[in-house]
């Protein structure tokens, strides 16, 4: 990934900065170059001219857990991700009249952690939970100790604090069983002010044509897709593809009539998508 002029002498002053001691002074500093670059710079880390600041901020995942994580990595994947947190910050500011600069933010199902690290460009206080154990693994081994918390497959409550002003769940939903999804929503929702945003990512109808047709055929496709509009919600697992009450991981689709009707302590208060991930939906949801 290319590092820019204008960023490498802003790594090298930091760099040679006695008062830069500190991740959070590090992270003062690299706020200056706004989102973008200071992005880059995060997903770019360790940075071997730049000793003193790859010992303060976090290692980005290697490229294969990039991979095997989201399906994704460097310069595509920071383009999909920083798509999605822009829209967050946007409509957040409309919705709130508030930025989300030091807000307190929920990263639900972080994974590796990369909303995690774009999210230190706004707040100091980003908080991550996730049921795979060799996520949290892998996140504090990249220097996110304690920022990523293990949770449940179909959680009760949150290994975290309470009273987030903003939750994200970028490409969660969009993989959960419908008995996760609700438990999810409820575990989400009793974690956050009355009044809270959250960010969850969902997959319209056509992504079953656009990306089951190949593997699985035109009668699967239109199996999933008749599900989708006639409940509201459709599901299959990952494990050998067997939908039984027990799996809670595969590739999901839902409508936000069949959110609204079944799960309580939400408004759907905003709507987005990018071009560049077209068959996911941003659905901004308001603690009610």
């Amino acid at each position: 990934m290319q590092i820019f002029e204008h960023i490498q002498e802003t790594l090298a002053k930091l760099e040679n900065d006695p008062a830069v001691m500190t991740r959070a002074a590090a992270l003062t500093g690299l706020r200056q170059l706004g989102a973008n670059d200071f992005s880059v710079v995060m997903w770019s880390m360790p940075l071997q001219a730049y000793p003193k600041l790859s010992s303060l901020l976090p290692r980005m995942a290697a490229a294969a857990d990039q991979e095997l994580w989201t399906g994704s990595s460097g310069e595509r994947l920071l383009l999909q991700s920083m798509n999605y947190i822009r829209s967050v910050a946007e409509n957040y500011t409309a919705l709130t009249d508030h930025t989300i600069r030091d807000r307190k933010i929920l990263d639900f199902g972080c994974g590796y952690g990369r909303f995690l690290r774009l999210g230190m460009y706004y707040t100091d206080q980003i908080q991550g939970c996730d049921p795979w154990t060799e996520s949290v693994r892998v996140c504090e081994e990249a220097g996110l100790a304690g920022m990523c918390r293990l949770s449940e497959y179909v959680p009760e409550s949150l290994p975290v604090d309470r009273d987030f002003e903003l939750a994200i769940a970028f490409s969660v939903f969009t993989h959960l069983s419908e008995r996760s999804t609700k438990a999810a929503l409820s575990a989400i929702r009793a974690h956050l002010r009355d009044g809270a945003i959250a960010c969850i990512t969902i997959r319209p109808v056509e992504y079953w044509q656009a990306n089951y047709l190949g593997s699985h055929g035109q009668a699967f496709v239109d199996k999933q897709q008749e599900l989708h509009r006639r409940s509201g919600f459709a599901f299959t697992a990952h494990a050998g593809g067997h939908n039984d009450e027990d799996a809670t991981y595969g590739d999901t689709s839902f409508t936000t009539e069949w959110l609204l009707a079944n799960n309580s302590g939400w408004q759907i208060a905003a709507k987005d998508r990018s071009q560049d991930d077209p068959t996911q939906r941003y659905i901004f949801l308001r603690a009610a």
